[in-house]
């Protein structure tokens, strides 16, 4: 299922700044947000619409500083929660 406006959507990401993780989610615990809403910054939200699960984004956000911008990689889980499932502390839905 791709990623869509109003949808819970599960990823794990690293985020990155000047070279060094400064973020990260942890194994088994994907950041889960409900697409479109505002929850994330627009250009996370918009590096991820219509991916499938599984698949890896990279994108540079702006920055105040011009020599060295953050970054981040993404990827949708490969098992998004089914329609009506809350998520839970545990993650992505099992395989």
């Amino acid at each position: 299922m791709k990623v869509e406006n109003a949808k819970m959507v599960s990823v794990h990401y690293t985020l990155t700044v000047d070279g060094q993780v400064a973020d990260q989610s942890r194994e088994g615990q994907p950041l889960q947000f409900i697409c479109g809403t505002g929850m994330l910054l627009p250009k996370f939200e918009g590096a991820i619409i219509g991916k499938e699960p599984g698949e890896k984004v990279s994108f540079t956000l702006a920055s105040a500083r011009q020599n060295d911008p953050p970054t981040g990689d993404i990827s949708p889980c490969r098992n998004p929660l089914p329609p009506g499932q809350r998520p839970s502390p545990g993650g992505c839905s099992p395989s």
